[in-house]
């Protein structure tokens, strides 16, 4: 009895030492791309070294690659990472108004929150600055194809009198993210606050009747 109640201790104090690892894990890991994030939209994709990345996060590079083999795995935990958020808005959105008409002046508001953001800039970094790499431009596109079936799914789900999603409603939410994505180029011109919320104002009044047009 004594010796299965030492056994029993000794696997939750390795399963505690386990769960704490890769909390830290992900904590160093979480770090790094907040760095990295920081680097790109400061110093631009070429400027982005893992040196750079590393120092920002005070952490070494050996810590870096431990976490993130190479400078293009980090790039893209960065895509992940800034994708997902908006992946997230989306679903919290569609969970707080179930069954409610959809708004799409305030589903856009809350979406300018991360298009808008200095952060978003450096996906902008990432896709410009490795436009000449063949190979990497090719998983950017895989990349922003899984991230697209993502939101479409979660754009059906906003529209719950729509039962299947077509071309109309593709069409509608591929228009909207290219607006969101072109004012955040915007934000280069421009720092009125007034005049993208206008703008946000007309896209809505744009995007509600190809919703409507069916």
């Amino acid at each position: 009895m004594l010796r299965d109640e030492r056994d029993g201790d000794i696997m939750r104090r390795s399963t505690h030492i386990r769960r704490r690892q890769t909390d830290r894990s992900a904590e160093t890991q979480q770090l790094l791309i907040d760095a990295a994030i920081e680097v790109l939209c400061e110093s631009g994709f070429h400027g982005a070294t893992t040196t750079a990345i590393a120092a920002r996060a005070c952490v070494t590079t050996g810590a870096l690659h431990h976490h993130f083999a190479t400078k293009d795995e980090l790039l893209f935990g960065v895509l992940d990472y800034l994708s997902e958020r908006i992946v997230l808005q989306f679903r919290a959105f569609g969970r707080e108004r179930y069954g409610d008409a959809m708004d799409l002046e305030v589903l856009l508001e809350r979406l300018w929150t991360i298009y808008g953001s200095s952060q978003y800039w450096a996906i902008w970094e990432i896709i410009i600055g490795s436009r000449d790499d063949e190979r990497l431009h090719e998983r950017l596109v895989q990349h922003r194809e899984r991230t697209m079936e993502a939101l479409y799914q979660s754009w059906l789900r906003l529209n719950p009198k729509i039962p299947k999603l077509d071309d109309q409603m593709v069409e509608a939410l591929e228009l909207l993210l290219s607006c969101m994505r072109g004012l955040c180029l915007e934000r280069f011109l421009k720092a009125d606050e007034k005049y993208f919320s206008r703008q946000l104002k007309h896209l809505a009044t744009i995007i509600a009747p190809l919703l409507l047009r069916r």
